[in-house]
Formats: structure tokens, C-alpha cells, sequence
């Protein structure tokens, strides 16, 4: 929707009116004032109200405010979401960054992912101190949620491998008692 360059449509209308539109979102537990700024991307507000009860409406983004301050999807330039959370039971909480946050967050993720490739080509038994570095760095660094959760398998299957690792060097100096 960015690379389509879609306007952006916002108007202050009765919080009633908005609440009747098909398709809005909102946090309808929030206090609203009214009247309630609607952002509509795609679709001007007015056809939103004469005719509100349209399904067609479904296929556009419509918000109570949403404090965007675009006039068109394009002004975005990226879109990366870097978080999700539970809310509540069957509420998930996204967080997304764009422009040059989004922009950092993917050259983050391709940095990490490099680095990964690195690490793992070490041999497991020099790998624990760059592992711990690696891990700091994935930690506290703005990455795109499809790419955290990719490395994070990656450095649990490391980390299983570390596990074992004692298990194996202590087998190999096992000898057998003399017979």
C-alpha cells in the first residue's frame, strides 16, 4: 500500500456517526471525544457516512484518530512491525516503525543475519564468547518480527548444541576401566 502512493482522507465527524461505520477500528473500552477524528486510507470520510453500513468498507483502513499525519501512503517510504504482545486473552498488540526507523530496523536484521551466518561457522567449542556478544547485540537491536523470531530459533538450536557440548568432551576423556 506504501508503493501504491493511496491518499490519505482525515475529518472530525460525531462520535456516534463514526461508531456506525463498517470497518472502523478503534479501542472502543478508550474515552473518544467528539466529535472524533476518522483517518480513512483510501476512501473519503464523506462516502464513509452516506453510506455506513457497507461491507465494501472492510477492505480500507478507517481508525478512530490514529495519529497519522500523512496525505499519502507513499509519505510511510518502509513499514517494518519490530513488536507484538498479548493485551488481553484473543488481543494482540503490534508495533510497527516506518521511514527511517523501518529503514534501520531492516538494515539491523541484515546485519544480524549475517553475523549469525558467521557465528555459526565457528567451531562449537570457540563459539561461547561471540555467542554472548551476539546475543546482546540481537537483544536491545530494532529488527523486524520476522527476523527476530527466524534468529531466535537459530540461537536456541546454538544454545542446545552449547548444552551438550560438556556431555561430549567428557565422553571423549572417558576411558574404560582396564578388564
Amino acid at each position: 500500500m506504501i508503493k501504491d502512493a493511496i491518499p490519505v482522507y482525515v475529518k472530525e465527524i460525531p462520535t456516534n456517526t463514526a461508531k456506525e461505520i463498517e470497518g472502523i477500528r478503534a479501542i472502543f473500552t478508550e474515552a473518544y471525544p467528539d466529535p472524533v477524528r476518522v483517518v480513512a486510507i483510501g476512501v473519503e470520510v464523506d462516502a464513509l457516512i452516506s453510506d455506513k453500513k457497507s461491507t465494501k468498507w472492510d477492505k480500507y483502513s478507517i481508525e478512530f484518530c490514529g495519529g497519522t499525519h500523512l496525505k499519502n501512503t507513499s509519505e510511510a517510504e518502509n513499514f517494518s512491525i519490530v513488536s507484538e504482545e498479548a493485551v488481553q486473552q484473543g488481543v494482540r498488540r503490534i508495533e510497527a516503525v516506518t521511514g527511517s526507523q523501518a529503514r534501520v530496523a531492516n538494515e539491523n536484521g541484515v546485519r544480524l543475519k549475517s553475523n549469525l551466518i558467521l557465528l555459526k561457522a565457528l567451531p562449537l567449542d570457540k563459539i561461547q564468547g561471540p555467542f554472548t556478544a551476539f546475543k546482546a547485540d540481537f537483544d536491545k537491536a530494532m529488527i523486524p518480527m520476522y527476523l527476530r523470531i527466524d534468529i531466535r530459533k537459530e540461537l536456541q538450536d546454538i544454545e542446545q548444541r552449547l548444552k551438550q557440548l560438556p556431555k561430549r568432551n567428557s565422553l571423549k576423556s572417558y576411558k574404560a576401566p582396564p578388564q
